[in-house]
């Protein structure tokens, strides 16, 4: 009797909205035991609110529980590249404090709103064409990553190349990834990265300061601007550098002393009347020899090859790696002009040559800044406290610009006629420090050299190919996935690969983020801008092997004798780059 009087009571207040704190007043759990009405109406609404918030928490997230791909979290991905840093390879692990990656509120995504899947027979192989240069290293971190290798190019998932074969461009499957996509030659040949590069600060107002003073000689314009710069701005003054612009490892180079004889028949050659604005098969620059150089241990010249990956181009995701450190093989002396042996770092097989590694750079460039304090006091702190890391921002903002520059040419997707849905690259990009720590961009490099002569090389490219392979399936697989969604952050461990581009294709450019050395920029513009050469002069103690300057005598005798060498443009200059 007296429990149904309190079921009465318990029904008749809940009618009416009333609850009673009375501890008495009590329903009932699995146990019988009576629990309070406000008590379970508490629990309902906690439950809710619980519900409620997780739903709106895990909004930006809720691909992830699509594919394991995205259930790996950012803190996930920064565990794992601070835990590979302490590994073997921590030289080529991001280690800037300024370079923070990019800023979560950038959503990178596929443009479309489906993407083709590999099929399951195909997914996780590889092919790479017989007789390809450096088949064994990259066949290596392949199958170390998990991967195997297909019979044919028809059947694998990624395809690597080392040259451009365009055959495949239209001859690709939706799912296939080929290492090469239209137009790569754009940045690739000499004239053209050039001319890409002016193009770009005319039209964005961007200050190219790492780029050499270059002429394009092929050109009305450019040889106009160059004979004027020769015979107006003291071009005679100061060396330069002839080039061919689609050969390398040396090849094609002739160096110019300054008022030499080969330097005013240059000269006299781009005067010559012609009626063509443009000739493709006469094609050549002129570029501003780098004056001042950083020398390395034994006072050789040096430069440095890095490297970059495009590993998707929708979205476009383009990456900066550490490289190494190409020694020239003879005792450097920029005002001797004896041979041109002593001018060039690159690949030229001799046996002096030598190779650094990024520990070495690191050791020479703090020895450096300790030896000419008078330097380098008057330079910011962070240039004199981590000289290694103020290098490599340049780097990594060169290839930014690189990127940004030939985006409508290359790395906008839309522009290609091209098969496969997406495409990846691994690329060479090459630098010289001077002795103040400036960067100059001397060219990006379409093809690499792979060679393992050195032990720490086969470090290096285990490095730069493990992280390729793994970067670009986890964004391929994240676009399959849920195309719409931040492909950010990696999750892969990148081997030391930064991210220094990053953009929806679709989206206007200027909307995309690119990595900026902005502290380095503002403080270049307030410094004098001149061509460091410009600085030594012609006096005896600093140019060896120089020429008088003829008189207009001779140049008329001279013009006259090689009047039949004349007409055949920078003929001389051809002959000695053979």
């Amino acid at each position: 009797m007296l429990r149904k009087k309190q079921q009465s009571y318990h029904r008749h207040n809940n009618a009416n909205g009333n609850h009673s704190n009375n501890g008495t007043d009590k329903g009932k759990n699995s146990k019988g035991k009576v629990l309070s009405p406000k008590l379970i109406l508490t629990l309902l609404a906690i439950s809710f609110a619980i519900a409620f918030l997780y739903s709106l928490t895990n909004n930006d997230s809720s691909s992830r529980a699509e594919d394991a791909t995205f259930s790996k979290s950012a803190t996930t991905a920064s565990t794992r590249r601070s835990s590979s840093s302490s590994s073997s390879n921590a030289i080529f692990q991001s280690s800037s404090s300024s370079y923070q990656g990019v800023p979560s509120h950038y959503n990178i995504h596929g443009q479309y709103q489906s993407y083709t899947q590999v099929p399951l027979e195909n997914k996780k192989s590889f092919f790479i064409p017989p007789k390809t240069p450096f088949r064994r290293s990259v066949s290596r971190a392949f199958r170390h990553q998990g991967w195997r290798k297909a019979d044919t190019a028809e059947e694998a998932h990624l395809i690597w190349d080392k040259g451009v074969n365009s055959s495949k461009f239209t001859a690709l499957e939706k799912w296939q990834r080929y290492s090469y996509y239209p137009n790569v030659a754009a940045w690739d040949e000499k004239d053209k990265f050039i001319t890409g590069f002016e193009k770009y600060s005319a039209a964005e107002g961007v200050d190219i300061y790492m780029i050499p003073e270059t002429y394009r000689l092929n050109t009305k314009k450019g040889r106009e601007r160059f004979v004027h710069r020769m015979n107006k701005g003291g071009g005679y003054a100061v060396p330069w550098v002839f080039k061919k612009p689609t050969v390398n490892n040396g090849k094609g180079v002739t160096m110019l002393a300054p008022e030499s004889k080969e330097l005013h028949e240059l000269v006299e050659e781009q005067q010559e009347p012609s009626s063509e604005d443009e000739d493709e098969d006469e094609r050549s620059i002129v570029q501003a020899y780098i004056c001042h150089e950083l020398t390395w241990t034994r006072h050789q010249k040096f430069d440095l090859r890095f490297y970059w990956m495009v590993a998707s181009l929708d979205p476009l995701v383009v990456l900066y790696h550490d490289g190494y450190v190409r020694v020239g093989n003879a005792v450097y002396d920029e005002s001797n002009w004896d041979s041109t042996t002593q001018h060039l770092t690159t690949h030229t097989y001799l046996s002096t040559e030598d190779k650094g590694t990024m520990e070495e750079l690191d050791d020479v460039l703090r020895a450096h800044v300790a030896q000419h304090p008078e330097t380098f006091t008057h330079q910011p702190a962070w240039i004199r406290d981590n000289p290694l890391e103020h290098v490599r921002n340049q780097c990594r903002q060169a290839v930014a610009h690189t990127v940004s520059a030939f985006y409508d040419k290359t790395f906008g997707h839309s522009h290609h006629n091209y098969t496969a849905e997406n495409a990846y690259g691994l690329y060479g990009a090459d630098f010289i420090v001077t002795d103040d720590l400036h960067v100059m961009y001397v060219e990006a490099q379409a093809g690499p050299g792979m060679e393992e002569e050195f032990d720490f090389r086969v470090e290096l490219h285990r490095s730069l190919v493990r992280g390729m392979i793994d970067v670009v399936e986890e964004i391929q697989e994240k676009v399959e996935v849920a195309p719409q969604r931040n492909v950010l952050p990696l999750a892969s461990d990148t081997n030391g690969w930064d991210i220094v581009y990053a953009g929806t294709e679709g989206i206007p450019k200027d909307q995309h983020w690119k990595y900026q050395y902005q502290e380095y920029d503002q403080y270049r513009k307030k410094q004098p801008r001149q061509n460091a050469c410009d600085a030594i002069g012609t006096s005896s103690s600093n140019i060896k092997k120089v020429k008088k300057k003829p008189t207009s005598a001779s140049i008329t005798a001279t013009k006259a004798a090689t009047s039949n060498k004349v007409k055949k443009k920078s003929s001389l200059l051809r002959e000695k780059t053979k």
